[in-house]
């Protein structure tokens, strides 16, 4: 089950549901319910990753299904954010908002550490949710939000995220046209990811796209390049890449 939630970090996604379904044939063998329930999610986290919605909501029913989900709150928020995912894929930003909110609220008066930090990676899902419907102002209110929750946290993972959302900042600036705020919240992002080592195609296609508007067409170009070698060097499928680009950015 780790490496399938490693493997989702780095975008590996039919890496992820390979070590998830034999995790899942592992916890049948066993009679373990929870593992059982969480290789499911993560099976249809790697599909809804791929494009492929049937496939994802069959697995999602799964593990909504099973007795575990019923009695773990953080279980049954995560299946609203791949939902959410599904419906974003799809265009439909009102109903994955729909799904986020729902699950925010589920979240909000709750005081543990796991779920502050879930709260604190929904709002900024929220956040891109209202950046797609072009309601920039609550976009922003969102990310803020978001990444007030997530600096209590510094472990790696959790640092991810907010390197994520500044990238979702840079691109909010970008569309506003202050293309010297979008660098900075560019470069940010991609500061926190190369000093935890976790680097990928998107921390460099976010500097090319922000040198392109600044018309700085050799970095730009440089950076573009950096990220097909980074997708290359993961052997990540280029469609997949597409379907990650236009979730973070466009």
């Amino acid at each position: 089950m780790k490496k399938a939630e490693k493997s989702y970090l780095k975008y590996q996604d039919l890496q992820q549901f390979k070590y998830a379904r034999d995790a899942n044939l592992l916890a049948k063998e066993m009679g373990d319910s929870k593992r059982i329930s969480q290789s499911y999610l993560n099976m249809a986290q790697a599909l809804s990753n791929l494009g492929l919605t049937k496939e994802c909501l069959l697995f999602l029913n799964r593990a909504a299904s099973s007795n575990y989900a019923k009695k773990d709150l953080l279980f049954q928020c995560r299946i609203m954010e791949i939902k959410s995912e599904i419906y974003s894929q799809q265009g439909l930003f009102k109903q994955g908002l729909k799904e986020l909110l729902k699950a925010s609220k589920s979240l909000e008066k709750q005081k543990d550490t796991a779920s502050r930090e879930k709260l604190g990676k929904i709002y900024g899902h929220i956040g891109n949710q209202y950046y797609h419907l072009e309601n920039i102002n609550d976009a922003l209110k969102y990310y803020k939000e978001s990444k007030q929750l997530l600096s209590a946290f510094n472990v790696n993972e959790k640092t991810k995220y907010l390197a994520i959302y500044y990238r979702c900042y840079s691109s909010i600036y970008m569309r506003k046209g202050n293309y010297d705020s979008a660098y900075y919240f560019s470069k940010k992002s991609f500061d926190i990811n190369s000093k935890i080592n976790q680097l990928t195609f998107l921390d460099y296609a976010n500097l090319g796209d922000v040198h392109a508007f600044q018309k700085k067409y050799k970095p730009s170009i440089d950076n573009y390049k950096k990220s097909i070698s980074a997708i290359k060097k993961d052997s990540m499928n280029p469609a997949i890449a597409t379907i990650l680009y236009k979730k973070y950015f466009y």
